[in-house]
Parts: C-alpha cells; structure tokens; sequence
C-alpha cells in the first residue's frame, strides 16, 4: 500500500502538465527553416518501437491496446501521464518530456517512452522503499521505548502518531518522572516529542528506578546495588529492542557484553564499542560499557544515522527543486532552496508536508527579480525587456512593452491552476507613458490541452504619469476549467509609447464582498450581483463582444437599488463576457466578470458520465483516487449501520440543542441502497458518527433532504461535520461543511469554526446563492482538508476555500489536530416539528 506521502506527491504533481502544454511566450514558435528534428528522428529511427510502448504502458499497468500503438509520441505518452496516477515520478518524468516537446520536436517524448520511464520507475520504488523504511525505524523506536518502561509491545501502539504514542506512555503504568517529561513531550513539537522516544523515556526511567531504590529502606547497601546492576541491563538491551529476560540478567559482566556484541548489528557504534570493551581485561571497562558505554555508541549512532537520513532528504529536495524549476513552479523551487540553506532538523517536515503547503498562486515571479520566467507577450511583433526600476515600493524590476504604431498590446502574465466554479482575483501593478486604458483578461484551458474560451476583465484609466496602477480583476472559472491563461491588455496607447507590469499576485476570493453571477436564456443574458459593502455608490454593467446587430462593446450605469441587469439581442452560441465595476466616492473597486453563451439550452450545470449514478463529484473531477474501502459505506445492505465503520448511539439521549427533543439510534437505519435519517414531529431525530479518526483528508457523501409531513415552518437541520476527536470545542475548531438551516433547503450553506486559543467560537460562514443545487434532489457535498486550506465542494465543483486567518484569539482554521465525520439531523426548534428525513446514498472517504 502506498503511505500517505506518496499519495500526496501523486496529488500534487497531477496538476503540471497543464503548465507544460501551453506555459510560455505565444509568439515564441519555431522560425522559418529551423530544423525539423521529427523528420530527423525519424530518418535516424529513433521513433520508439512497438516492443518500447509495449513496455512502457505495462509500467503503468496497462495492456498497451491497437488505438495507442498507433499515437504519435506525445498523445501516447500523454496516455503515459494519465494511467500513471499513482506512480508520481513516472507522471512528473512524463510532464517533463511533454513540456519539451511539440507536434514537430518529440525527441525528449522518445528518450522517455525507451528510457526515462524506467529510470522514473526505479525512482518510484526508492521512495515506497524510503517511506516503508522510515516507517520500520519509527516502529522500532516505540518498540525500544516499550521495552524500556516494561510495557506490553502491541501492533496498535507501534503504528500510532509520535504525539498520541507518548500520551500512551503517560498514561501507562511508568514512574512520575516518565509521567512528567511525556506531559512535557506531548505539549512540546513534534522533534521533542520524537526526542522523549528516542533518549528521554530512557533516561526518565532509569531516574524513576534509581529513586526507588534509594528510597527502599528495607534493603542492605548491596541488594540496592544489585537492583542498580539490573536495571543498567534492562536498559543497554533496550538499546538492542530486546526485553533482558532472567538469563541475561544474571550473566557475568563479561558475558553480557558477550551477548551485546553478538546481538548488535555490524558495522555499528554500538558494536565496535562491544567490542573494544572485550579486548580489555579490565572488569571496570565491561562495567563502564554496560553503564555509559553502550548508550553512548548508540548516540553516536543515532547521529550518525541521522546524518545520513538529511543528506538523503537532501538529494531529494535538489530533485524537487530541479523539476519545479523546470515545470515552471518558481514557488515550489524558491521554498525547496530555502529547505536546502536551513537545519538538517527542517529536511524531513519540507519533504513529507511542507512541499505540499507551498501556496497555489503560481504567479511564480512576481518582482521579475531574476528573468523574465513566466511572462511573455501577447504578439511576436511586440518588443519586451526586463528592465530595472527605482520608484515602485516594493518592486526592483519590470517588464516593459515597445509598442510601435499598435495602440493596443499585452503582456502575458505567469499561469494559474484553477477550478470550475472558484472566483480568482488576479492583478499587477503597471504604468503607461501616456494616458491609457488596461484590463485583466484570462483564457480558460481544460484538463486535455484545449482552449475553451476567454473571459475580460473591465478596462481601468492609467493617467500616464509613470505612477504605477493596480490593475486586477475578478473571474468566475467555468466549467471544465483547469487553467488560467492571464493577460494584461493595454489600449488606446500612443505610438512608440508602451506600458510596463511588475509585482502580480493572485488570489482565490471565496468569499468576496462583491458576487457577480450569470445566466441566460434564448438571445440574452443577464448579470446579477450581491454586495455587503456599505460604500457602494453605483455600478458600472456592461458586455464585450457585439450583438445581432453588430454593436461592439456596451456599458451602462446602474444605481444603487439595481441588482441585475438584462443584456439583449446577442448572438446564440456566441462567448460574451458579463463585467460588473462597483463604484465608491474613492473610485472604482476590482471589476468583477463572468462567461456567458446565449442560447435556446438552460445553462449548463457539470454533468455526469454516460452510465454513472453517482453525478459528478469532486473524487473523480480532481483524481482523489480510490475511496478507503474500510471507512467509507455504499449502504448496500439492510438494517443498522456497518458497526464497523459507524456509531449510532444506543436508545435515545436528550438533544441539547433542543430542550425535549432527543436524538435516538434507532431514528438511523439503512435501507433500498442508501441510508436513511428521520425526523419526527416530536421533535426526536438522529446522528451517525464514522470511526475513520484523521488529521488531513477528503470527504464525500451524496445526500438529499426532504420534508415528510404537514409543513408548519418548523424544520430540521442537515450537517455534515469533521469533528474534533478530543471532543474539546470551540478550542479544536469544527467543520461544518454543509450546515443547513432548514430540510429541503434550496441553497448550500456551511460554517467552518477556527481552533480558538481564548474566547468564544469563532467562524466563518459560506452560502451559496445561485441555488442551482436545491438538497431536496441528489447532490455530492465533498470537502478537503490539507495543511494548507480547508475546501467545499458540490457536485465537483469548488465552492468555498479557507486558509489561514490565524490571530491572537485563533489558530488557523486548516489547524485541527485529528477529526472525524459525523451526519446529523439536527433540531433547533424543538418540539411540534415539520417531519422529514435526511438520506445518503453513498459515503466516501479519501486520504491526503
């Protein structure tokens, strides 16, 4: 079974080849006569044969079947890329050799298909062999622990986390200065608490034994040193994981250290100093070894070993930062030089978490400050130069554009992953000789390569004062959409005057003051929006492209009171592009925008594939893998719920929530494929909570909820939550990720609580307001939870991302310590209520 790590390296590789297909400058081609190295290779042979595809594709576990033998070299090793999802470095090598490769230049997509893939291979067993081996050695560490405080070796306490391990130890039957410096460890980092197992739980115990003995009055000066004798035994064959049984611990002295040098493992320390111990005749010398000795040497190797293990994570890193470097993720590569030039003790947290924690913003050069990566310009006539500047706040460098007679140019600006539904705030500061006008635009780009439209942004005055502007805007991701190709578009310039950008940033905007949303209908489309703003003194609403009568671009103000605005006589089938400026007495705020296409079909929502009845969901959409088998539930039997993966309660137990009302066992049953949760009228209703205890994961369930009886405006409420399981709130935080107020709900809503250090629950709130997902129909509720965010999902597609917001009352919210699910249908009310029921047809569950 693949660890955890491996399985998020799969994640986050999964999503550079997007960046290799189409990263880069659009006019940078291959000139006239350069040489065509295709028609080379193939003159020279050196397509790979049909035993090298045979080969490779059996590396990814597949058959290679006729439709891929016949493929060019990069469509088959894109075939490569998307069956190797859980071969990580096969999947990157594979990303690499696309990123440098084209239609007419395929050597690198060869070398791969006869070579590279197998080198990429032998790298995947090494690092399965690294994490089985790292494994091994943090088991064998609580096994010597164990062993030291004389406490039962079990499968159970050897696979648990460094942190609850030493909890168990404390509240094992060990001495109080064990007891002390494990309550010290389990508050303390995660190195302190590896510390205590590796030396500490040995010397706290060999002080508990010694203050025993001093303190036992009822024995002679000798039997306390016998005692002493014993006890230095019992600990030097810990430091072999061996449990010193009677034999051993009435040998001679020489015997013992006998025993020592022939159980050690060679070469060691702890052997050689056996050893040497043996080659003296001095019985003061076997008595040193046995008291200091052996435990020195096993210092020493401890040292010695971690050496080794930081210079491995080293060799690691470099390969991280080479590949980030070459796919274009300077941020990844920034945080693994810094990884590098720090301790050795910061290695292994970069590897195993702090690679994956990097941020998502992939505007991966954002002051220019060492080359033009990333960026690039919109037209191969335009003139670009990376040049230095004085007069920006932060900035050293820009990218200027020489524009000649053109008076519109761009500048293409670093790409952004994304995902069908997020709002993304993306901008640069630029400046303009002249007066000028400039916008944000973005081309959306699928998982497979291909364009599937483009979005503007509104156009902002620059006044030509070489005063830098922040240009940005807000973009709603359509559907299908994997990436964002940014463009910053300058018009109405002057000739041979030009504008220049420095210092983008991106930023996804879950919850935005302002929302714009769209749809449309037969020849139209309208705009909407929502603000929460106080300052809001107007609206600028408008469109791009032109209508059936070939009106170009149109705009108009709205005031305050408006909301909406209705877009008419536009072309079916045609992108237009729906921008919103809100308007304060200090100017304009961000434009908002949306794609629409008018027609005579509904908007469409995700769809599902052909033959599958579990709709769209965020598993499939963005590669979670396979569900754990053991965790989650297909509720296809009948009766209580699976006692192995659930807990339902026994009888019913008041509700505190709702004084009167209960919540009993049996108001949860499984039954016709799905389960189901009922509500009375009474007031009594039911809860289910999974066993699957976790710090990091993925969650997905499809559910719906419906009233059953007379409506008296009186509802229960449907939860999804990931728990704390110390039971200890608000200071763990929770995650509600679908909390509705009502059964039937028309919209989704959630409340994510932060982990509190002082005060009451603090939260934030998501609700979803186009309401095209009302939960009285089936609908997939997913949510992820990494070291870097907590994320919603419904029907596959992102709704809401937190991250951070840690202040002096709160940590981050991302920041839970472990947690689980629990399926609540709740009652705030009362008594006298609308009956109804909660159903899921399917749980899921997923690791991180």
């Amino acid at each position: 079974m693949k660890s955890s790590g491996t399985l998020r390296r799969a994640v986050t590789v999964a999503a550079v080849l997007l960046t290799a297909l189409v990263v880069g400058d659009p006019g940078a081609l291959a000139a006239p006569g350069a040489p065509n190295r295709a028609a080379a290779a193939r003159a020279a042979g050196l397509e790979s044969s049909i035993e090298d595809r045979v080969r490779a594709a059996a590396i990814v576990g597949v058959v290679a079947p006729d439709s891929w033998l016949v493929l060019n070299e990069r469509d088959f090793v894109f075939q490569l890329w998307q069956n190797a999802t859980n071969l990580p470095e096969v999947r990157g090598s594979a990303e690499l050799a696309l990123m440098n490769s084209s239609a007419d230049d395929f050597v690198e997509c060869t070398v791969f298909i006869e070579s590279g893939i197998n080198d990429a291979r032998d790298r995947d067993v090494a690092n399965e062999v690294r994490d089985a081996t790292a494994a091994r050695e943090a088991r064998e560490l609580k096994q010597r622990a164990l062993i030291t405080v004389q406490m039962q070796v079990t499968p159970e306490l050897l696979l648990l986390a460094d942190r609850e391990f030493v909890y168990e130890i404390y509240r094992g039957p060990t001495g109080p200065r064990v007891k002390a410096a494990a309550l010290t460890a389990f508050g303390g980092t995660a190195q302190q608490q590896r510390d205590f197992i590796t030396t500490g739980i040995a010397q706290a115990r060999e002080q508990d034994r010694l203050a025993e003995i001093a303190a036992d009055q009822e024995r002679t000066e000798a039997e306390r040193q016998a005692l002493v004798a014993r006890e230095q035994r019992i600990a030097a064959a810990a430091v072999l994981g061996v449990a010193a049984d009677e034999g051993k611990l009435v040998l001679s002295d020489v015997n013992f250290v006998r025993w020592v040098w022939n159980t050690a493992p060679e070469p060691t320390e702890v052997y050689a100093a056996a050893e040497a111990a043996l080659r003296s005749n001095d019985p003061a010398d076997w008595r040193a070894f046995i008291t200091t000795g052996i435990h020195a040497a096993d210092e020493r190797d401890r040292q010695a070993a971690l050496k080794k293990k930081a210079e491995e994570y080293r060799v690691i890193i470099r390969g991280i930062e080479a590949r980030a470097e070459a796919a274009g993720q300077g941020n990844l590569a920034r945080a693994a030089r810094a990884a590098l030039a720090g301790p050795d003790s910061e290695l292994a947290p970069f590897v195993r978490v702090g690679q994956y924690q990097v941020s998502d913003n992939e505007c991966a050069n954002p002051v220019l400050g060492t080359d033009a990566a990333g960026w690039g310009r919109l037209s191969s006539s335009l003139v670009v130069t990376r040049q230095a500047v004085t007069d920006h706040p932060s900035a050293a460098w820009e990218l200027g554009v020489a524009n000649g007679a053109a008076t519109t140019a761009g500048i293409y600006l670093p790409e952004q992953k994304v995902q069908p539904g997020a709002v993304w705030e993306v901008g640069a500061d630029a400046r303009a000789n002249d007066p000028a006008r400039l916008r944000m635009e973005i081309d959306w780009v699928d998982s497979a390569g291909v364009y599937l439209g483009h979005t503007n942004g509104g156009y902002l005055p620059v006044a030509g004062t070489r005063a830098f502007t922040r240009i940005s805007g807000r973009f709603t991701v359509p559907a299908g959409a994997v990436r964002a190709k940014v463009l910053l578009r300058a018009t109405e310039l002057d000739a041979n005057k030009g504008f220049a950008a420095t210092m983008c940033a991106y930023k996804a905007t879950p919850d935005a003051d302002v929302k714009l949303s769209g749809t449309w209908a037969d020849g139209t489309a309208t705009a909407m929006w929502t603000t929460r703003r106080t300052d809001i003194i107007g609206w600028n609403v408008g469109r791009d492209g032109t209508d059936t009568r070939e009106n170009g671009p149109w705009s108009t103000d709205r005031t305050t009171d408006i909301s909406s605005h209705q877009f008419n006589l536009l072309k079916n089938g045609s992108w237009y592009s729906l921008i919103l400026i809100p308007k304060t007495a200090a100017g304009p705020l961000t434009p908002l925008s949306i794609s629409v296409r008018p027609g005579t079909a509904p908007p469409p929502g995700p769809e599902p594939e052909p033959g599958d009845s579990d709709g769209v969901t965020a598993a499939k959409r963005l590669n979670w893998g396979a569900p754990l088998a053991q965790h989650s539930d297909e509720f296809n039997y009948t009766g209580t719920p699976d006692p192995a993966k659930w807990s339902v309660g026994e009888g019913c137990w008041a509700n505190q929530h709702a004084a009167g009302t209960r919540r009993c066992a049996d108001r949860t049953t499984v039954a016709d494929g799905k389960l189901i949760m009922t509500g009375l009228a009474n007031g009594d209703t039911a809860w289910m909570q999974s066993d699957y205890s976790t710090r990091y994961g993925r969650w997905e369930a499809r559910v719906r909820s419906r009233n059953t009886g007379t409506d008296n405006g009186r509802y229960f409420r449907t939860l999804l939550i990931v728990w704390p399981d110390d039971d200890i709130w608000p200071e763990e935080g929770e995650y509600d990720f679908l909390e509705n107020t009502r059964t039937a709900a028309p919209c989704v809503n959630a409340v994510l609580h932060y982990p509190v250090k002082s005060g009451d629950t603090q939260q934030e709130h998501r609700e979803k307001t186009d309401c095209r997902q009302p939960m009285s129909e089936w609908h997939n509720i997913g949510f992820e939870w990494t070291p870097d965010h907590v994320r919603g999902f419904i029907d596959g597609e992102q709704w809401f991302s937190i991250s951070g917001g840690e202040s002096s009352t709160r940590k981050a919210m991302q920041s839970m310590w472990r947690g689980h699910l629990t399926m609540q249908f709740d009652n705030f009310r009362g008594q006298n209520m609308t009956p109804g029921s909660y159903e899921a047809e399917w749980i899921r569950m997923y690791p991180v």
